[in-house]
C-alpha cells in the first residue's frame, strides 16, 4: 500500500483500462457529491456514461451515491484495506455489483 493514499478512493472502467492513468481517478476522502461528479468526468472514455448507441445515459447521481458510500465504508472501518467492485452494471435506475471484494 502506498501510504499517501492510505485512504484513497480510485474510480475507472477496470478491464483493458486498468492500469492506465487515464482509465481511472484517485481522491482521498470523505468524498461530496461535487467530488464524486467531478471524478467521473475526469476519467478519460467518460462520455460512455452519457446517452449512446441507443443506450439510456447513466445516473450520474447513483453512480456518485455509490462512490460516496464505498469511501464512508473505508473512513470508517479501519479494517477494511480495499474495496474491490467490478463491473458496476446499471440497469435503469438499479445499479448491480457483478462481483466485490472485501479486504
Amino acid at each position: 500500500m502506498i501510504p499517501s493514499l492510505a485512504r484513497a478512493l480510485c474510480s475507472g472502467w477496470g478491464g483493458g483500462f486498468y492500469g492506465n492513468p487515464e482509465g481511472y481517478i484517485a481522491s482521498r476522502g470523505p468524498l461530496e457529491k461535487r467530488d464524486a461528479l467531478e471524478m467521473m468526468k475526469d476519467i478519460k472514455g467518460h462520455k460512455i456514461l452519457v446517452a449512446v448507441r441507443g443506450m439510456e445515459a447513466a445516473d450520474l447521481y447513483m453512480l456518485s451515491d455509490i462512490l460516496i458510500k464505498m469511501g464512508q465504508i473505508g473512513l470508517e472501518n479501519e479494517s477494511v484495506k480495499e474495496i474491490d467492485i467490478n463491473p458496476v452494471i446499471i440497469f435503469g435506475n438499479n445499479p448491480v455489483a457483478v462481483d466485490a471484494l472485501f479486504v
